[in-house]
């Protein structure tokens, strides 16, 4: 009996801790915009490329979602996901543009990260394109979303001890 008393216990302090985790960063959350969390520096797929060269990329790169692009304008996405799923189906030297999803979430570059979370919960999608105005910048997916968490989170927790020291 008292070993359940003690594992509620636990339970308990590790959500309270987790929530009190969370709403030390809410505020950066909230003021953090998407813009500082897309990879600027990402491969982008031209509508010639075929899915045996995202596989390729796949292999040698740690990014997981690809904007099939013509000229400046984003078409559409092609994730790991559907990579793999054509590659199954033997259709490695289909084009992009016939395994690209083709209804892209659209943020804005200044909407907050929080916002952005919010808008891919409610769309039920991991990945969103980010643009600045009408011009496209880039991918970013609740996974860069997490790990720009955890930066600010980090830096969040420096400041307090930085304004001490100054």
């Amino acid at each position: 009996f008292n070993l359940v008393l003690v594992a509620v216990a636990i339970f308990i302090f590790f959500g309270a801790r987790q929530e009190q985790q969370f709403n030390d960063v809410q505020p950066v959350l909230d003021m953090a915009p998407v813009g500082n969390a897309y990879n600027q520096h990402a491969i982008t797929l031209h509508i010639s490329e075929r899915v045996r060269d995202v596989a390729n990329y796949l292999l040698t790169s740690y990014q997981p979602d690809f904007a099939v692009m013509q000229g400046g304008s984003l078409l559409g996405i092609v994730t790991r996901e559907e990579v793999a799923r054509a590659l199954a189906e033997g259709r490695g030297d289909a084009y992009v543009t016939m395994v690209m999803r083709r209804d892209v979430v659209r943020v804005g570059a200044d909407d907050s990260l929080d916002y952005v979370r919010q808008v891919m919960t409610e769309r039920n999608t991991r990945v969103v394109a980010v643009y600045d105005g009408e011009h496209y910048r880039g991918l970013v997916s609740i996974e860069d979303i997490v790990e720009a968490l955890q930066v600010y989170r980090l830096l969040w927790r420096q400041a307090p001890a930085q304004a001490k020291a100054a």
